[in-house]
């Protein structure tokens, strides 16, 4: 059974509570925009025989903000994945990662309607990497480098 530790926690206390423990932590602040940083790690093994889970996540991260400025919006993140090294015996490693991404749009408000422009490209590093709870892993990587445009009109 997962266990969810407040941040307040120490680390020393969330190990001795629990063999399995998931951390998540979650702060927001604005300054002229929003940010929200967010990681979580879990450290699950057999009691008996100290033998990783299968298909555990390692340790990841998301760091991003929101600015707004009238209609316009922009939004870059960073998303991050350490090396998975705690396998079960059957269990391929996968590498660590950081991709960067970044959605931007723009909303015309009318009336009876609004029109909004967007724009969303991932992966903007090209980076090769592995989803470590993939069951394909073995075999497909995760999307490269792409981009998005939408342009939507909604009428109230």
């Amino acid at each position: 059974m997962a266990k969810w530790i407040d941040p307040t926690f120490s680390l020393l206390e969330a190990l001795v509570a629990n063999s399995i423990w998931c951390s998540r932590l979650k702060k927001p602040w604005r300054i002229l925009c929003e940010s929200c940083p967010l990681s979580d790690y879990v450290n699950a093994e057999l009691k008996v025989t100290e033998t990783p889970l299968p298909r555990i996540p390692p340790l990841r991260g998301r760091v991003g903000f929101e600015a707004f400025y009238k209609g316009f919006q922009f939004n870059p993140e960073v998303i991050m994945a350490k090396d998975q090294n705690r396998l079960f015996p059957l269990e391929t490693r996968t590498p660590g990662y950081a991709t960067v991404n970044l959605t931007a749009s723009y909303t015309i408000a009318r009336q009876h309607s609004a029109q909004t422009i967007s724009f969303n490209a991932f992966n903007l590093n090209d980076r090769l990497y592995f989803n470590h709870l993939s069951f394909i892993k073995g075999f497909a990587p995760e999307i490269g480098r792409g981009a998005r445009l939408v342009y939507t009109v909604r009428f109230y």
